[in-house]
């Protein structure tokens, strides 16, 4: 079986790392995050990639994995993976919000994110956050803590707990009842608490049976590629430090342990 990427594939990687490298050092921005690597990543056509046409050039969670891999490797912070991963989802789930929402976002007009997390060791799967039929519609009632990129999204993805099981809604962060209180992760990350008040979720806007496990599992491996290009990237920093810094008259990688 060829685990390899195809020639498609590996163009969008080249692209990315012409685009990332062209941008130059990745540093702490000013604002949430650089808007003009951003731009620069929404002009390329990396930004919209993987999402479906017309949007998108349809690669998918492997073109998501790519791209976020390159931006871990240079500790690049951009609401890339959020972003994508979201609309991967909802085009997954069939949501009506889908394709409107995945050419706001291959224009550079929208950002969204994952509203999943509500304390250390919870379990994302079992929300404790409230949803509620109101009539034709939806309330959702809780606080989720830890949303990355909370204060520039303009979409939330949220997980919360109905009657029948988890559910996942697709919340507008400027909807009535929306509180946010922004927040900097230990990585630098902007991320976000986001309470939310009896919150109005129209029902084309929430989704049972797997969809929470399916944004779950999307977010966790949008993650997991950035995470495995900061891994790379920080060895390969270490790896030219040691052949190249010297004691005592000699390189370093060449001192050996007992």
């Amino acid at each position: 079986m060829n685990f390899g990427f195809t020639d498609e594939q590996e163009a969008l990687r080249a692209l990315a790392v012409q685009v990332l490298d062209d941008h130059g050092p990745m540093g702490s921005p000013p604002e949430p995050f650089d808007r003009s690597l951003w731009k620069a990543m929404v002009v390329s056509g990396l930004v919209g990639a993987p999402l479906a046409a017309p949007a998108g050039a349809d690669l998918g969670l492997i073109g998501l994995g790519i791209v976020a891999e390159e931006l871990g490797r240079r500790a690049a912070l951009q609401p890339f993976g959020a972003t994508v991963g979201a609309v991967l989802v909802l085009e997954r789930l069939g949501a009506p919000a889908a394709a409107g929402l995945a050419q706001r976002v291959a224009d550079g007009e929208a950002v969204a994110t994952f509203a999943l997390e509500e304390a250390v060791g919870f379990d994302p799967r079992q929300p404790t956050t409230q949803a509620r039929r109101d009539g034709t519609a939806w309330r959702l009632s809780g606080q989720k803590v830890g949303v990355p990129y909370a204060e520039s999204a303009d979409v939330l993805l949220v997980g919360a707990m109905s009657d029948g099981g988890p559910v996942l809604a697709v919340v507008d962060r400027t909807a009535p009842g929306v509180g946010l209180r922004s927040a900097v992760g230990t990585d630098d990350e902007p991320c976000g608490s986001v309470d939310l008040d009896q919150v109005e979720v129209a029902d084309d806007d929430v989704f049972g049976g797997p969809a929470l496990g399916i944004t779950t599992d999307m977010a966790t491996a949008a993650w997991c590629a950035a995470a495995a290009g900061l891994i790379e990237g920080g060895l390969r920093i270490t790896s030219d430090y040691i052949a190249a810094r010297e004691q005592f008259g000699r390189p370093i990688a060449t001192f050996q342990g007992p």
